[in-house]
């Protein structure tokens, strides 16, 4: 699936968002905007400590990344960046390449769906 087809209730529980946030949705607007633009930053980060072998970044930049997006319940996203944090567990850095390329594009389908929520489509 690329970007493009992401829908909001693909990559984040839209439900329980809204009941966190108390239905409030220009919060929501607020933290998605947020989120729009502090992503490249938070995907940078992570990719340049993956391609540097540098775990312990990976496990910085995975952590910061499961905050994010626990925060919109983006439970894809949430066990990818779980996943990345006790990397120091899987000894292969092919291993880890692949599992943040997966973070990254569910990062991506995220940012794509959040877009879509503040266009209003």
């Amino acid at each position: 699936m690329n970007a493009g087809d992401s829908r909001l209730s693909d990559v984040m529980d839209f439900v329980l968002l809204s009941e966190r946030l108390e239905g409030d949705m220009e919060l929501l607007r607020d933290l998605a905007a947020l989120y729009i633009k502090e992503y490249p930053v938070q995907l940078e980060r992570l990719q340049s400590a993956v391609l540097s072998s540098d775990i312990p970044r990976i496990q910085r930049a995975a952590h910061k990344i499961k905050g994010t997006a626990t925060s919109f319940a983006a439970a894809p996203a949430v066990e990818l960046a779980r996943e990345l944090v006790g990397a120091n567990d899987f000894g292969d850095g092919t291993e880890i390449s692949k599992m943040a390329g997966r973070l990254s594009d569910e990062l991506r389908r995220l940012h794509f769906a959040l877009e879509q929520f503040c266009s209003g489509s």
